[in-house]
């Protein structure tokens, strides 16, 4: 079995998963690390022994993402031969996983893809993940909606699993001590669209503010703050996102992560649009973030925070689910076109 990560944002949710899986005998798993790793120094992090691919990520301009996918294309269809997996598993629609998808199907090695099913109307990771999901053999979504989405696009429903979501699965409410009030922000390009990042201001006075990086995109160079962190591993993000008043931005950890610790999200624009949210998140375009930092602060905000408000994403034990349902269904050939289910 091989498992692919390809950033900061796929690496920390797999986790649990990758620990699962090396805890259990009944598999031989091979980790690759490829993407925006070595870029952001997120490989640190990464405690298990693995293998990298480099895909010369030199700029962010869509030439230089359409090279790096090549690169990763032509070394995934090497290690794919030469690792001959009996599954890949991948997760979400980010272009080294487009890449690693397209050598593992066209190599006739079947794919587990996770997350599949959503809509993100305002980036090109939205062509991506369906895509993914047409070369894949089994689905692990994140909620009935996009299970039935998947099954729309033509996948076999009894290859359709609702686990709920991978990045619930480990989340400790173990807080920071920062000062309240405390805002995260996290702004990734919109890669349909094109939202500038000189159209958002965040005028918070008396508040301290953490500015995390973007993603590695096309566009990211003009979507950083000045005073921005690079990258933080995930459990020091987790700590600091429990301990915030709010996260700011387009992260989808603000559309999943947030709402499952109890924290708001103020989800600017455009790029998660199509997603399910919980209603402890506010939407608003880049003019409107002063007035949703207010909301959030209301009594009356506060007080519908103390409930116990629905989060579609589940409760987390996503792992456990993922790993017996692979351990039914690899005795199966779960090549396209091949099924053979009960």
């Amino acid at each position: 079995m091989v498992i692919v990560t390809g950033s900061r944002a796929d690496y920390g949710i797999l986790e649990p998963l990758i620990q699962k899986i090396s805890d259990d005998s009944y598999f031989d798993m091979s980790l690759i690390v490829t993407g925006s790793h070595f870029k952001q120094g997120s490989d640190d992090d990464i405690k298990f022994e693995h293998t990298k691919i480099h895909c010369n990520l030199q700029d962010d301009s869509a030439v230089g993402i359409s090279k790096s996918m090549g690169l990763a294309q032509i070394s995934f269809c090497e290690a794919c031969e030469r690792l001959k997996p009996e599954l890949v598993i991948l997760l979400g629609d980010r272009f080294e996983i487009m890449a690693a998808a397209t050598a593992a199907h066209i190599g006739g090695f079947p794919v587990a893809h996770i997350h599949g099913g959503e809509v993100t109307l305002a980036a090109y990771d939205d062509s991506f993940r369906h895509s993914i999901t047409k070369m894949s053999s089994l689905h692990f979504v994140a909620a009935e909606e996009y299970r039935q989405r998947v099954i729309q696009l033509g996948e076999n429903p009894d290859t359709v699993f609702n686990v709920g979501a991978l990045g619930c699965d480990g989340l400790v409410k173990r807080k920071s001590q920062p000062d309240k009030p405390f805002y995260i922000v996290i702004w990734h390009p919109e890669t349909i669209g094109g939202a500038e990042i000189h159209r958002i201001r965040i005028d918070i006075s008396n508040a301290k503010v953490l500015f995390i990086g973007s993603g590695y995109d096309k566009g990211c160079a003009g979507a950083s703050f000045k005073k921005s962190v690079k990258h933080l591993s995930r459990g020091t993000y987790l700590e600091y996102l429990y301990g915030a008043t709010a996260i700011i931005g387009n992260s989808s950890s603000g559309i999943i992560e947030a709402p499952a610790l109890g924290v708001p999200t103020i989800n600017v624009g455009e790029r998660q649009t199509g997603r399910l949210k919980a209603a402890s998140i506010i939407d608003c375009q880049y003019s409107g973030i002063t007035d949703a930092i207010q909301k959030v602060g209301s009594e009356e905000f506060q007080s519908f925070m103390q409930t116990d408000y629905h989060c579609p994403y589940g409760g987390g034990g996503v792992a456990g689910k993922i790993i017996e349902t692979i351990k039914q269904k690899m005795p199966i050939k779960m090549r396209k076109g091949f099924y053979d289910l009960p």
